[in-house]
């Protein structure tokens, strides 16, 4: 299942994001929305990677 969120970074592109969820407590890959006309799907790899910062050993 797919959620949307936003970036929690203090930058000006407030990139809308798209969120994989697996479970009730994981989180699979994050993506930029696509459908958002301002950064039109790119994310920087910072947040491109948190659901392997989250679930790092």
């Amino acid at each position: 299942m797919t959620y949307y969120s936003a970036c929690p970074h203090d930058c000006p592109s407030t990139c809308a994001l798209e969120v994989e969820k697996i479970d009730d407590n994981t989180i699979g890959k994050v993506r930029g929305a696509s459908e958002q006309t301002y950064t039109a799907g790119v994310i920087c790899s910072k947040v491109a990677r948190y659901h392997e910062r989250i679930h790092h050993p």
